[in-house]
């Protein structure tokens, strides 16, 4: 039984009555719900004058416009699929566990072997030469290709890929001769470097011309055709992902001597540089955005 002190008069039990109904309405509001961003239009990559830095198709790609239809279909297509690679690597975490389970009481657990399969001696050659990288100098440039050149089963060339690197670098270090950049600025480099992929650069001395990279919305994942994660892909359309795009980023920059580093996150992957005064920064390439 209550006391009288203790009791709420009629007055004030409507007062609270009304706070404790619109309490949770207004912290709700304070909640800052993230905006779905709007898509940008995507300048597909083509010729680069009479000879071309990099391999183009024969089809010709046009400019695309992504409405906000369209977009909020890809965004839930992508939504998805996060989801189900999350759930995937809850199911990956649990069967590990288990099998650790299983082994810890004596058992012993066994895979079989796919070591005759057709195909598989491309993966131990690429294994193979992966390991000998570790006792001598690594190349960013030369590791992608081993790995990609498995997956072909050794149909590309080597000298073809390296030559379209080393035209890459030539443009951009002839692009800092004209902007008269510091050729030893690490910001420098990486400033001109994240203008190749961005935006529109043309090398007036020469005429050529080179477009920016864009994101490839249709099967990002890889799940129908995983060459759409190569650099190989992306070097031949001028699209990619957060896969293809910042390996590409690496090798150019180990191409003109600029330091630069992957990071990763959750199902992502950027680039990482320090500028001149040790500061560090980073690129996002698949938006085009200094982050």
């Amino acid at each position: 039984m209550f006391t009288k002190q203790n009791q709420l008069n009629p007055r004030r039990q409507k007062v609270w009555a009304f706070l404790t109904a619109i309490i949770p309405i207004f912290c709700y509001a304070q909640v800052q719900i993230p905006q779905t961003p709007n898509p940008a239009s995507f300048q597909i990559h083509t010729t680069v004058g009479n000879s071309p830095i990099v391999p183009t198709p024969s089809t010709r790609y046009q400019n695309v416009n992504f409405g906000n239809d369209k977009h909020r279909q890809q965004m839930a297509m992508y939504e998805a699929d996060a989801k189900r690679v999350a759930q995937a690597e809850e199911m990956r975490k649990m069967a590990i566990k288990e099998a650790e389970a299983y082994s810890s009481n004596g058992a012993k657990v066994s895979l079989p072997s796919y070591k005759n399969a057709r195909g598989t001696e491309h993966y131990r050659n690429a294994y193979a030469q992966l390991l000998s990288m570790i006792d001598g100098q690594f190349s960013t440039r030369k590791a992608t290709f081993v790995i990609e050149n498995a997956y072909y089963e050794g149909e590309k060339q080597y000298p073809e890929f390296e030559r379209t690197i080393k035209q890459t670098g030539d443009f951009l270090r002839e692009k800092m001769r004209e902007l008269d950049l510091d050729q030893k600025s690490n910001l420098a480099k990486n400033y001109l470097l994240f203008q190749f992929f961005a935006d529109t650069l043309e090398l007036e001395s020469k005429g050529l011309k080179h477009f920016p990279f864009s994101y490839d919305f249709e099967d990002y994942w890889g799940k129908k055709d995983w060459s759409k994660m190569f650099v190989h892909k992306l070097l031949l359309t001028g699209k990619g992902q957060c896969s293809s795009l910042p390996k590409l980023y690496l090798i150019l920059a180990e191409e003109i001597e600029a330091e630069a580093h992957l990071a990763l996150s959750p199902n992502h992957s950027y680039i990482k540089f320090p500028d001149d005064e040790g500061r560090w920064h980073n690129i996002e390439l698949t938006n085009n955005m200094l982050s």
